[in-house]
């Protein structure tokens, strides 16, 4: 595909919305960013709020940037940014708030498969636990057994002592 690959990153997304919407420190510092420009650029194509003029921009931007330096293809995502204004940083704007919660609904959903997993360790533990004490009680009732067996053997071989007695 083409090569913008870790050229948009957090910071400088950062930067082209607090420079374009001027928005607030607290909103733009914890944002995290998991796409690379490219996806950024084409999801940004797509969409529909962006006029037709500032997507053939984006267009012409991603055939140069096969032959630019990262560099230079973030000053030209800032040109852009700075060029159409407003709309399009509520868009990337909304775009970075959705990624958010991505980022939050992934996180709880990770919390909550650990949690799981640890519920299913327990359950492996004391099926283990079950398991050893089973073949401890196997044991014993086997040990019990023979002991069973021997008085057995050891009543009838009186009895039999007995009744020769008798005789």
């Amino acid at each position: 595909m083409f090569r913008l690959q870790s050229v948009l990153t957090k910071t400088s997304l950062l930067l082209i919305l607090s420079y374009s919407v001027k928005a607030d420190s607290s909103i733009t510092e914890n944002v995290r960013i998991r796409r690379d420009a490219s996806d950024l650029l084409v999801e940004l194509f797509k969409e529909e709020r962006i006029a037709d003029n500032a997507k053939i921009e984006l267009c012409e931007l991603r055939v140069r940037s096969q032959k630019m330096t990262d560099t230079d293809i973030e000053q030209e995502l800032f040109e852009w940014a700075r060029k159409y204004g407003s709309a399009a940083m509520k868009i990337l704007q909304e775009k970075v708030e959705n990624e958010q919660m991505l980022w939050k609904l992934t996180e709880i959903n990770l919390k909550k498969a650990v949690e799981v997993l640890r519920k299913l360790q327990q359950i492996d533990n004391l099926r283990n636990t079950q398991a050893v004490k089973q073949q401890q009680a196997a044991k014993l009732l086997a040990t019990e057994s023979s002991i069973v067996q021997e008085l057995v053997v050891t009543a009838v071989t009186q009895t039999k002592l007995l009744q020769n007695l008798r005789n």
